[in-house]
């Protein structure tokens, strides 16, 4: 993906809610300083007036133009999907994110079927577009006793009961905050 196509593409959802359909980067922005929440503001912003109540769609130019002082993280993608990884090679390219060490790919380990080979691929797109990891917990509790308080409030959102809320619930209640140590032990096959 070039400047000019990325500058004239409005179709690049890159804020979402955790379940990304194709053609769509999830972020976690962090702010660095005072200016960098003021840039996540001015993006909410933006992307909240073009979006439908409850959504926010801020695309791949606003966030080239608008980055100063933000730290990204990119959710775990599809790497099948050219288009993803069109968008993540431009966010490397088209900004000093890469450069100021401000842009990081997410690892998890949630303890499911799928754990290793999404460590497989989140290494292989480290090393294909130099971008650094980061150990992550996809956080949505504080302790795993609060699960069904979790599944209570997706169904909520989603406007559906429990027993037809389906795949939108997380099979286990490790998405919880963790200790450095219990990183550490989770990602032992990863020390870097």
């Amino acid at each position: 993906i070039d400047l000019e196509t990325a500058r004239r593409s409005e179709d690049w959802e890159l804020m979402g809610d955790g379940r990304s359909p194709s053609g769509r980067l999830d972020l976690v922005l962090h702010a660095a300083s005072v200016e960098g929440w003021s840039t996540i503001c001015r993006l909410l912003t933006r992307g909240k007036r073009r979006a439908v109540k409850g959504r926010c769609h801020v695309t791949l130019h606003d966030l080239i133009e608008h980055h100063q002082d933000v730290l990204v993280t990119v959710m775990p993608c599809d790497p099948s999907d050219q288009s993803l990884l069109a968008g993540l090679d431009g966010l490397r390219r088209m900004t000093d994110l890469g450069r100021r060490d401000a842009l990081s790919l997410a690892v998890q380990c949630l303890h499911e079927v799928e754990d290793e080979s999404r460590l497989m691929v989140a290494q292989m797109l480290s090393d294909r577009f130099s971008i650094p990891l980061v150990a992550q917990n996809d956080v949505h509790m504080h302790r795993a006793d609060r699960r069904m308080t979790q599944d209570v409030l997706t169904c909520i959102r989603h406007r559906c009961d429990l027993e037809t809320a389906g795949d939108r619930l997380h099979p286990n209640a490790e998405r919880r905050l963790r200790s450095p140590a219990e990183m550490r032990r989770r990602f032992e096959s990863m020390p870097e």
